[in-house]
């Protein structure tokens, strides 16, 4: 049974999200890399375990969120552990308390130990890390979380996915911020934001049932659709608007490839196999990030 639990907790965590989000940690570490700047690995692999902590926990406070607020009552899915008696909610309400002060304990000391000497800095990420506990836990939990207020949670997305962790782990390795690698996690953002709005497009049915008011639910499917359609091109031309080489904006656009065919089938077929486009699309912009850090320079 506990074997069971320990698969039923990780599939919550949603291992391809977790890919995804470890984006925001290869991408600063790979420009560094690539402009001679120092990289620390125990830097990077920490915060890359830290990285999957915090989106573990947005990720399971979201399940609970919405069990507790019963948007979860009229759908019937094997990976909603909660509603089909798998898991208590005790146990993930415990879980989700560990996890939070584990995330906490660790980087005080992470922070502490690499910012001993800088304690203004030290301040400022520590804070971030305040900060991005409450909006994991005020999305989904409370009378007023943030998914029931239209496009607010689009924002924080791109600011918590991309704009901070992308801008303050390069600040770690070299001090100073960098203009092309802050409109670089703006496109980290908002391809974060593209797997959000795709996995609402998904529950969409549900949410609507449930009251639930997500950007997808305020703007209808069709709105949506195309809401989703910006979100994954705008990545694509903030590329090109950085820097045009032919080589580099070929295999960008080998990339694209698939996301025609990807919202091709958004568009014009009903039979979807939202969880299959959802990990491939983690998988692709992963890809694009590996590339995306040589080519910014």
């Amino acid at each position: 049974m506990k074997i069971k639990k320990i698969f039923y907790i990780f599939n919550m965590c949603r291992p391809y999200t977790l890919l995804l989000s470890t984006s925001s940690i290869v991408l600063p570490t790979l420009y560094a890399f690539y402009k001679d700047i120092y990289v620390n690995k125990y830097i990077f692999l920490f915060s890359v375990f830290m990285i999957i902590l915090i989106q573990s926990i947005c990720n399971i406070a979201n399940d609970y969120g919405d069990f507790l607020n019963h948007f979860d009552s009229n759908i019937n899915r094997p990976d909603k552990f909660l509603c089909n008696g798998k898991l208590s909610v005790d146990t993930i309400g415990i879980l989700i308390l560990c996890m939070i002060i584990l995330f906490l304990i660790l980087s005080f000391i992470f922070l502490y130990i690499i910012l001993f000497n800088n304690f203004i800095v030290f301040k400022y990420y520590f804070f971030i890390n305040l900060l991005s506990i409450y909006f994991a836990l005020k999305y989904s939990l409370g009378s007023n979380s943030i998914n029931c207020i239209p496009f607010i949670s689009d924002i924080l997305v791109v600011i918590f996915f991309g704009i901070i962790p992308v801008n303050s782990m390069y600040y770690l390795y070299s001090y100073c911020f960098d203009v092309n690698l802050f409109k670089a996690s703006i496109i980290i953002g908002l391809f974060s934001l593209s797997i959000f709005n795709l996995n609402n497009i998904r529950d969409l049915i549900f949410d609507e049932k449930n009251h639930k008011i997500t950007s997808v639910v305020f703007l209808g499917l069709k709105k949506s659709k195309i809401y989703y359609s910006v979100i994954v091109l705008l990545p694509f031309i903030l590329t090109c608007l950085i820097k045009f080489d032919f080589i580099y904006n070929f295999y960008f656009l080998i990339l694209f490839f698939f996301y025609f065919f990807h919202l091709k089938k958004i568009f014009f077929q009903t039979n979807i196999n939202f969880n299959f486009e959802l990990k491939k699309n983690c998988v692709i912009i992963f890809l694009y990030t590996l590339v995306l850090g040589y080519y910014i320079i």
